[in-house]
């Protein structure tokens, strides 16, 4: 069984999809979760039936874990990679950030951990598109600090508590 190519992110950045002839309307943000849902509904169709498995998806609201979307009272859009981040997930929170709009649009990033010898190149080709997507890009991790430096300068570097601070103002009219 293979995943039907009818997937969607809407405006609001939720995914939804078609399997086993059902169209699922998930809560999740980015469609690079399309394939993990996949594998939830091949796994539990051993247990439930398609309605409680399309009912399950549709019902999940992610965590902190996942990408969220805020959007503050000024209209500036937020999005955070900042639970676990990795290279599918990054692209699609720059993806994300050019598709949804917004008056102001932030990405919030740890950057990515467990890349190995490739870490410092994945990171600066990223963050480099992250510069383009976003209108700032708020760096709160330690993978490649050095290379965030480098392409976001250090304004874009900061702890937890001071991007609390930060973007609290950049989310301002």
């Amino acid at each position: 069984r293979t995943l039907s190519q009818k997937s969607t992110v809407s405006n609001q950045g939720t995914v939804s999809f078609t399997y086993q002839g059902r169209t699922i309307h998930s809560q999740l943000i980015g469609g690079h979760y399309v394939e993990n849902c996949v594998l939830v509904w091949q796994v539990a169709q051993e247990f439930l039936s398609d309605a409680e498995i399309q009912a399950g998806l549709e019902s999940f609201v992610p965590t902190e874990q996942f990408i969220t979307k805020k959007r503050t009272h000024s209209g500036a859009l937020v999005i955070d990679d900042g639970g676990s981040s990795n290279p599918a997930g990054f692209e699609q929170a720059l993806t994300l950030l050019t598709a949804i709009p917004g008056k102001r649009k932030v990405l919030v990033t740890p950057g990515i951990v467990d890349l190995g010898e490739q870490s410092d190149a994945i990171h600066a080709r990223l963050l480099e598109k992250a510069k383009v997507a976003a209108d700032s890009v708020v760096y709160v991790g330690d993978s490649s600090l050095v290379i965030a430096k480098e392409v976001l300068g250090s304004d874009g570097i900061f702890t937890m508590d001071e991007a609390r601070a930060v973007l609290s103002g950049l989310t301002k009219d």
